[in-house]
């Protein structure tokens, strides 16, 4: 059983994903009427635990439920460069392993095939989608998952005025306070420049498990599976 902490967007979005592979459920600190949804207590009893929640509620999440962490001892080291050939780092607990790469999209490689990925607000900054995509269906197993949420431009009004607030204000107020205002004006162009459509015509060999708006306008989230490829 995997337990998915966080019942957001992005929590939402890999717990669907993940339950058509495996059983799972998903909590969060405000109980939530959703498919699938235990108290933190269950849910910190499951072997596999992912927590998906705001940077900020880590220190929060972790004061109050560090304890019944503590049984689950891990250790981190940096892997040398031999392995992957760019910034690696694994992770064990007990018997699992996780392997975190510091590499792109178009460019990592590794030596077998999963069964889930993940895209979260990041296929618009991709250097080059269509190589980036392409790259990552080159990794994912037929009849596995690939779940996405991100920004995507939407003719709405409600979304055109976010996007003029992103494009206008925000620059102002991130130049004001972190002097980074030509770095944010980069958020709204790169929004306005990518529709739904443009992340779906990449994926020609996959089936739309689910697909929503999300409760902000220009945020979609979308969960397709890998059609098997038949022998020819």
């Amino acid at each position: 059983m995997v337990s998915v902490i966080g019942a957001g967007a992005w929590g939402s979005a890999i717990y669907h994903a993940i339950k058509q592979k495996t059983k799972a459920c998903i909590t969060s600190r405000r109980k939530r009427d959703i498919e699938g949804f235990v108290s933190i207590d269950e849910a910190l009893k499951n072997e596999y635990i992912i927590v998906v929640i705001a940077a900020q509620a880590i220190r929060e999440f972790l004061k109050t439920y560090g304890e019944k962490l503590k049984n689950k001892k891990c250790k981190i080291k940096k892997l040398p460069s031999s392995e992957y050939q760019v910034p690696s780092w694994e992770i064990n607990c007990e018997e699992k392993k996780i392997v975190i790469i510091e590499d792109t999209a178009e460019n990592f490689k590794i030596n077998k095939k999963v069964d889930l990925i993940t895209a979260f607000m990041a296929i618009r900054n991709f250097d080059d989608i269509k190589k980036g995509i392409k790259n990552l269906d080159e990794h994912l197993n037929d009849g596995g998952y690939f779940a996405i949420v991100e920004m995507v431009k939407n003719d709405s009004l409600l979304a055109k005025l976010i996007l003029w607030y992103m494009n206008n204000v925000v620059p102002l107020i991130a130049g004001l306070l972190v002097g980074m205002k030509e770095e944010y004006k980069l958020l709204g162009k790169s929004i306005n420049s990518l529709t739904e459509e443009d992340i779906l015509k990449h994926f020609d060999n996959y089936t739309i498990v689910k697909k929503k708006k999300l409760i902000f306008p220009i945020a979609t989230m979308i969960i397709m599976r890998k059609n098997e490829r038949k022998n020819t």
